[in-house]
C-alpha cells in the first residue's frame, strides 16, 4: 500500500506517460519532412510556372527591370506635367513620364542661334514682302498714268473717271459712252477704241479685276432681261468676254458682278 502511494505521487508530479511518446512523434515527423525536400528532384521550369501562376492569383507584382530610376509623384507633376501618363503600372508610368518630359523640354529649349536664324529669316521675309509690295504699286502707278493718256479724250468728254487708292484702281465707264440705253450690247466705237487701250493697261497691272454692271433706277422688263439685275449682270459679262479676248489676261483674276440700281454713283434724277 505504501509502494503504491509512493509510485501515485511520483505520477502527479511529473507528467503523462504519452505526452513524452508524442513529442517524440512530432520531432521524428518535422525532421522527415524536412529531410524529405533535400533528397528530391526540382524541376525549374515547373516551378516557376507555379510561382508565376501563385503570384498573379494572390495579387503579387512582377519584378520590372528599369532602365531609369523611378521618382515619386506628387500634385503638381500630375496636374502640370505636359503629357497625361498612360494607365499602366507605376514603374512604367513613371519610367514613361520621365522620358516624355525630357523630349518637351529639348523643344522648348532650343539653341540660342537657331532662334536668331528663325528670327533674321522673319525679318528677311518681310523685308522681301514690302519690296514687292512697293514694286507692284510702282508698276500699277506707270500703268495708270499710261492709261489716262490714252484715255484723255474719252475722260475730256466724261465718257470714263479712273480713281486710285491705296489698295484698288477704278476705272468707271459712263453708259451713253458704252452701251446704249436697256442694252448690253457694247458700243462699235467704245469696242474698237477703249477696250483695247484697257486690256493692254490690264496686263501691266497686278492683282484681281472685278468687272461690276449697272443701271439706273428704271425698272426694265422686257423678252431679254426680266430686271435692273439680269441687266446689270448681261453687261458686266459683256466686257469680261472682250477683255478675256485678250490671252495675256488670266481668268483665275477675273470676277463678274451686277448690282442692278443698287449702288448709283449719283442720283438718278441728275
Amino acid at each position: 500500500m505504501v509502494e503504491e502511494e509512493e509510485e501515485e505521487e511520483e505520477g502527479r508530479a511529473g507528467t503523462t506517460a504519452w505526452m513524452t511518446t508524442f513529442a517524440d512523434l512530432m520531432s521524428l515527423l518535422m525532421c522527415f519532412f524536412v529531410l524529405l525536400p533535400s533528397f528530391s528532384e526540382l524541376d525549374v521550369a515547373k516551378y516557376k510556372q507555379l510561382s508565376g501562376s501563385m503570384r498573379e492569383a494572390f495579387g503579387g507584382q512582377a519584378e520590372e527591370k528599369m532602365k531609369f530610376i523611378p521618382k515619386g509623384t506628387s500634385i503638381i507633376t500630375k496636374e502640370f506635367s505636359p503629357v497625361h501618363p498612360n494607365p499602366t503600372a507605376v514603374k512604367s508610368m513613371q519610367q514613361q513620364s520621365t522620358n516624355m518630359r525630357e523630349s518637351s523640354l529639348d523643344i522648348r529649349t532650343a539653341p540660342p542661334d537657331e532662334s536668331e536664324e528663325w528670327a533674321l529669316k522673319v525679318q528677311e521675309a518681310a523685308v522681301a514682302r514690302e519690296m514687292l509690295d512697293e514694286k507692284m504699286k510702282q508698276d500699277n502707278d506707270a500703268a495708270i498714268e499710261k492709261l489716262k493718256e490714252q484715255l484723255k479724250r474719252q475722260i475730256e468728254l466724261g465718257n470714263i473717271e479712273i480713281e486710285q487708292d491705296d489698295k484698288s484702281i477704278t476705272i468707271r465707264i459712263r453708259e451713253r459712252g458704252s452701251f446704249r440705253s436697256g442694252s448690253s450690247d457694247l458700243a462699235r466705237e467704245f469696242m474698237n477704241t477703249v477696250v483695247p487701250v484697257i486690256q493692254e493697261s490690264l496686263v501691266d497691272m497686278h492683282g484681281d479685276i472685278s468687272v461690276e454692271g449697272h443701271t439706273d433706277n428704271i425698272p426694265i422688263s422686257n423678252r431679254s432681261f426680266s430686271s435692273n439685275w439680269a441687266l446689270s449682270s448681261s453687261r458686266a459679262l459683256t466686257l469680261g468676254h472682250k477683255l478675256l479676248e485678250d490671252p495675256k489676261i488670266d481668268p483665275n483674276r477675273l470676277k463678274i458682278v451686277g448690282f442692278a440700281d443698287t449702288r448709283p454713283v449719283e442720283p438718278n434724277d441728275t
